[in-house]
This record gives C-alpha cells, structure tokens and sequence, in this order.
C-alpha cells in the first residue's frame, strides 16, 4: 500500500460509507493513496506517542472508518497486531475473547466502555473511543499523531512468524478460537488470491467482506464498501448499492449469498438489470442453485463465481456459476459444486479416528479415503494458518502437524472429488444425519429440495433420539409434494415439520443455524 502511496498517490484507495441513524440515508469517507499512506505514517506516529512498541496488540471494536482501516495499517507497520473480535457471538463470549487476546488496549465506542469499570478483561485494557471521551478514555484521534515528511514514514522491520492479525470467532462449543494471521500469512494470503483472482488496471472493488480491503490495497485497487450493516448485510437497501456502483464507477463486487440475493431480488422486482459489474464473487456459506440461475438473468454480463474459503485458508477453490447451474442434476448426489482447487492450496478428503493421533513419516496418507469416496477436506498451504492463538485445544482439534513441519487444518466440511478433478461439499463432519440406520450427508439433499416450487429453505437434521431424520421446511409447498420430493430422492419415512422462518447463521445470514433450529424444533 504504502508503494501505491508513492506512485500514485492521487489515486483512489479507500470509500467508507456510514449509514445514517434511521437507515434512510448514508454518507461516505474518501481516501486517496497518498492520504492513506500519510494516514499510516500519522497512525505510526501517534502509536509511539501513546507508549505502544512492537509486539503490543490492540483490539479493534469500532464501526469502520477510514481512520479505523489507517490505524490498522499502522499497527502492522508497527510490527504489533491488531485483534477482531465478532460482536455477534454474545456477551460471554465476547469477554472471554477480550481476556484470551492478552493485550494492551481497545478502541471502541462507548456503548461497550461504559462498563469498563465493573468488567475485568477490560478493565486491564487502555481505552479509546471512536465517538465519546472522558474520565479514563481517550479520544481514536490520540492515536494518530504528527507527521510531516514527504514519504510515508519507515515500517518496522518484521518477520513471518510475528502476529499481525487475530481474529475471533464462535465455535459451537468451548471458548472463542483465535485465528493467527501472522505477518507470512497475510502476504501468502494476498499472494494466492491474486493468483486465483488476478486484478487488471482500471478495476474498482465493492467487497462485502472488509478484510478483503487489506488485499485489494497490496494491489492498488480501489475499495468502495457497500453502505450496509455488517452485522446484517441481508438488510441491505438495494438502492444504495446500485446508486454507489454508477457514482464510483464498480467492476467487481463480492458478498455472501443472502446479501447478493437481496440486489437480485431488488433488480427482479423492478424489471431490471446490472450491466457495469464485469466480475462477481459469492462466498461464505453455500449458494443455491437457484440463486445462480436468478442472477444470471439479472448480471447477464457478469462474470459471477462461487467462492470457497475460510478464516484460516483463503482461498480454497472456486467455480463459474454457469457450471453449477450446468450440473444440476449431479447436486443431487454429490451436494454443492464449488470446483477447482486454488494454486495455493493442497487439499486432502480423509476419514480420521477420534483422538487424531500424532502424524508420522506418512504425513496424512494412511488416513486418505478411497478414490471417489467423500471424506472430510483437509487443506495445507502456505495461506493455511497454522494454529490459534494460545489455544492448544482448538490446535489438537482443528489441525494436524506433520514432521516435515506442514500443517494441515480440518475444514470440518464433507466432501467429494469428481472425475473432472472438481470439489462437491455434503455437508458439515458434525451435522451427519442418521435415518433409520443409514449415515446421510445433508446438502445434497437440501440443494435439490431448495429448487422445487414452493420450498424456500429446508434443513434435514436430527432433532432428540428418534430413529428419523427431521426435515424443518419454510415455504408454501404442500406436504405430498414434499414428501413426493423427499422419496425422489431415496428418503421416506422423513418427518416433516413447518417452520415459519429457518434461523440462519448470525455472520453472513447465509448458513442454517443448526443448532438454534435443534433446540427449537425440540420444545413441545
């Protein structure tokens, strides 16, 4: 970023969008390279000023700004970290991965500071605020300090093993998981995506997903954020975005598949299309067959993939939406297409005891499953993050470490391997279905079921100790057609129940919530 700030410095980086208090409304924060990169050196500045050295680690729980993305940057080229916590995954959680994080200080607002006081994990903390100061508080703007020179200012010399980027998220079970993107990790990262997703002179990126920035910005590609909630991008007004899309000029743009179904939707009601965007990406959870086929009719010149990945591989792979639409017929067998393997990464399916006992010499091999066969999707790679922070649980559960010093990380996704060399995903490791004495991967399953009439969602699950799979339903179709559906597929004897709304995933709005669904579905 910073050489981008030296050579084109009067070129756009950064647009930051902030949505207005009722939602009516939204105004946008502008940043050229060259801005951004004295932003950085201020930042760097104002860090040493406040007493931070390298090493130190600072959580970021603030709305998005561009002073927020500066800061970032300036905690890196400080050679400290930066902390992200998911605010969705509740209170406890939340104060666990505050205490778990060990660091130093926390910029935030002051809805959460307010109880610095009687909390203990913040209490320990140094606080600043992006909207309020006061007694113990200090402003964000301390942290960006005087710099006048005419380059951006010297980075702290760092090493690929030293941590850059820790963020938090919820597992089902246990404490938060603290993924470890180290300095190495980050450039291997950005590394493989501009391999599997090369950028050309001229594009402009509307990325819903705002770690993406950090890469578009190593490219010197510019980043206008969609103006929506991120902790609800199905609640996007489509207006909005299309109105950003003509006023910056947009070629690519990216988000989960509940945020991209609402522009879909918005452009189906008015009888519309979107001809500007040349490159579309979907990811971060599966993405109907359906909602392909409908944006292809609206995006009719758009180059639109499905993109798979995680927090601690990105990326794994990815397929044109065209082919997806293509094989139809396979999903109902093999589950959700999202085809070839990236560059970067090597992936394994695997069928591995519980413990995982420690690898040898032979590395994965003797857990490899028969050609054909699914199995649960290893990854490795120099993207691969290769542990969590301070957390030897979440270690011996999610990774294998090979003596030749390899990691691989368990996905926890079933998956396949076509002829063709293509990955299908069945589903998760942990939502195996058990129906009358018969193991049934999900996904396929739902896949097929979500593109007849009348059927908006389906989960196919286990709910108590019946024998039975569940399957819960949101939508108007009838029940003999569903049931007719259900024994098209080789299923009978299903129970079925009607569910008003299926509760999805709180990060992307695009993944059932399982549990929640469990637990509802098991009260009288």
């Amino acid at each position: 970023m910073l050489r981008h700030a030296l050579h084109k410095p009067e070129g756009l980086a950064l647009v930051v969008p902030t949505l207005s208090g009722d939602g009516q409304g939204y105004t946008e924060a502008t940043l050229t390279f060259g801005g951004l990169g004295q932003r950085v050196s201020e930042a760097m500045v104002g860090l040493a000023d406040q007493g931070f050295k390298r090493g130190d680690r600072v959580i970021l729980m603030a709305p998005l700004s561009t002073d927020l993305y500066a800061l970032l940057l300036g905690i890196f080229a400080s050679g400290m970290s930066a902390v992200f916590i998911d605010t969705g995954m509740g209170k406890d959680k939340i104060l666990e991965a505050i205490d778990d994080a060990a660091a130093q200080a926390i910029v935030s607002v002051s809805a959460l500071l307010k109880y610095r006081w009687f909390v203990g994990p913040l209490r320990r903390l140094r606080h600043y605020s992006a909207d309020s100061s006061g007694f113990g508080v200090r402003p964000l703007s301390a942290l960006f300090g005087v710099y006048d020179g005419s380059t951006p200012r010297e980075t702290v010399a760092t090493g690929g093993d030293d941590h850059a980027l820790i963020t938090f998220t919820s597992g089902s079970t246990g404490r938060p998981k603290g993924a470890d993107r180290t300095q190495g990790l980050l450039v291997a990262q950005h590394l493989a995506l501009a391999d599997h997703f090369p950028a050309s002179e001229g594009e402009v990126d509307m990325p819903c997903f705002p770690v993406v920035t950090l890469h578009n910005l190593c490219c010197g590609v510019p980043t206008v954020l969609p103006a929506v909630d991120f902790k609800a991008p199905a609640s996007v007004n489509p207006a909005f975005v299309f109105e950003q899309i003509g006023r910056w000029g947009v070629t690519r743009m990216s988000g989960a598949p509940a945020y991209i179904d609402a522009l879909v939707s918005d452009l189906e009601r008015r009888g519309a299309t979107e001809a500007r965007v040349a490159q579309l990406g979907v990811g971060g959870a599966p993405t109907p067959i359906s909602l392909c086929e409908r944006l292809a009719k609206v995006f009719p010149e758009t180059e639109a993939k499905v993109i798979y990945g995680s927090t601690e591989a990105e990326p794994i792979a990815s397929v044109d939406m065209g082919e997806i639409v293509r094989r139809r017929q396979e999903a109902q067998r093999l589950g959700h297409l999202v085809g070839t393997v990236a560059h970067a990464a090597t992936v394994a399916l695997v069928d591995l005891p519980d413990p995982v006992p420690d690898l040898d010499d032979r590395g994965v091999e003797p857990y490899r499953v028969a050609e054909g066969s699914p199995g649960e999707l290893i990854v490795s790679g120099p993207h691969v993050n290769r542990a969590y922070l301070d957390n030897p649980e979440a270690n011996r559960a999610n990774k294998l470490y090979a003596p030749d010093g390899s990691v691989w990380h368990r996905t926890g996704d079933v998956a396949s391997v076509d002829e063709a060399g293509q990955l299908w995903l069945r589903g998760r490791v942990k939502d195996l279905v058990r129906h009358h004495g018969k193991a049934i991967h999900p996904l396929p399953i739902e896949a097929e079921l979500m593109t007849r009439q009348g059927i908006k969602r389906a989960a196919l699950l286990n709910v108590g100790q019946g024998p039975e799979a569940v399957l819960a339903v949101e939508g108007e179709a009838a029940e003999g057609d569903v049931l007719a559906a259900l024994d098209s597929l080789g299923l009978s004897e299903v129970r079925l129940c009607r569910v008003g709304s299926i509760p999805m995933d709180y990060r992307h709005q695009s993944k059932i919530d399982r549990p929640t669904l469990r637990a509802q579905l098991e009260q009288p």
